[in-house]
């Protein structure tokens, strides 16, 4: 083999890889953009439905922009469509959690005010009890409603169980029913950590209660 027919496998050797590199790096799972805190916090100070529609098209995909959304659109007009959209994007990773747990904290990019802190610690104590009404208007959603207690569990301040007593008792048999769906580990954690399906009672409480 001649100096030049190396060389050139040598090339094609190199751009196949820098090829598969780029692949990978094209494949790998993305981490989610941080939160805009001062869209989140604009929209939490919102007055009305004109103000907050204004925003709409900076939420995007983020979860916890979406979940500002549709809660103030919730405390605004106690919208069906809002409703849904709050039972759409319930968390469901930890970090998704996380980021809900701290929504009242400061935040870099958020304002000091006391006023910006009061509009998202508003959202923030009305959302249990907002998904709770949602679901109610749409039991389709009582299973990953049910399942999200498996996350609720890491916050001491939502009052996430003491409003799912309140969707339990409206009917029994239909709650039994979407929790005897989700899959056996779900169950088993749920009924040892946080609530009982069969007497509609919490097992976790927030700190307020």
């Amino acid at each position: 083999m001649n100096r030049k027919t190396v060389l050139i496998l040598t090339s094609a050797l190199a751009i196949t890889t820098a090829i598969y590199a780029q692949a990978g790096q094209d494949s790998a799972p993305q981490s989610a953009p941080a939160a805009d805190y001062k869209l989140l916090t604009a929209m939490a100070n919102c007055v009305d439905m004109t103000c907050l529609n204004g925003y709409r098209e900076q939420v995007g995909n983020h979860k916890l922009a979406r979940i500002v959304f549709y809660e103030k659109w919730v405390l605004l007009e106690h919208s069906k469509a809002a409703a849904e959209g709050l039972l759409r994007n319930l968390p469901q990773t930890e970090t998704e959690e996380s980021e809900l747990m701290t929504l009242r904290d400061n935040h870099q990019g958020s304002s000091e005010s006391k006023e910006s802190a009061t509009g998202l610690a508003a959202i923030y104590e009305n959302w249990p009890q907002s998904i709770a009404d949602g679901v109610l208007v749409f039991p389709q959603f009582l299973p990953v409603y049910i399942r999200y207690g498996l996350l609720a569990r890491h916050d001491i301040h939502s009052d996430y169980t003491g409003n799912e007593e309140r969707v339990c008792h409206a009917d029994p048999s239909a709650f039994q029913a979407a929790f005897d769906r989700l899959d056996r580990k779900s169950q088993n954690e749920l009924r040892k950590f946080v609530f009982n399906p069969e007497k509609c009672r919490a097992i976790f409480f927030s700190e307020g209660d």
